[in-house]
């Protein structure tokens, strides 16, 4: 699967900070994904790992692109800032595995606008194999001076989680 690629220019786009917090599923892999009208319609947009007990990879650096700080709650991996296109829909699946099993997924569509920054916060709150776990999402736009940690809630829309 390729790596997402925003359409436009970086000033015709949005930034999205995404966010893992994987308390419990070690060692435990969580993939993003989203797809668009642009072709190819499915490309990867975040991958999180996680050894356990000093077994497997270790976490990656946080990538970073200069969007405004927030908390740093909510995060217990190295945090990813993409930038994505916007003015129109967003489609994204968020699934976590255990040893090659499913864990859980979450999905739902954002429809990000030009020039404003957001944050995007997945939840693994089960390491039941065999999807007996629970994905949650929840989603932030950063503005500047709202509050101690920049954050005011946006509202995702809901997708299924069994569309592909």
């Amino acid at each position: 699967m390729p790596e997402y690629v925003p359409t436009g220019a970086t000033d015709t786009q949005a930034r999205l900070r995404i966010k893992a917090m994987d308390m419990y599923a070690y060692p435990a892999i969580i993939l993003g994904t989203v797809e668009q009208d642009n072709e190819p319609k499915r490309q990867m947009l975040a991958v999180f790992t996680k050894g356990w007990a000093g077994i497997g990879k270790t976490p990656k650096e946080s990538e970073r692109i200069g969007m405004p700080a927030s908390t740093e709650q909510d995060t217990n991996m190295p945090v990813l800032e993409r930038y994505v296109s916007a003015g129109q829909p967003l489609s994204l699946m968020f699934s976590a595995t255990l040893d090659g099993s499913l864990v859980c997924r979450a999905a739902a569509v954002m429809t990000p606008e030009a020039g404003r920054d957001y944050e995007l916060v997945v939840l693994v709150q089960g390491t039941s194999i065999g999807g007996n776990g629970r994905c949650g999402l929840l989603a932030y736009e950063l503005q500047p001076g709202a509050g101690p940690d920049n954050r005011v809630p946006f509202m995702l829309r809901p997708r299924s989680v069994a569309e592909r």
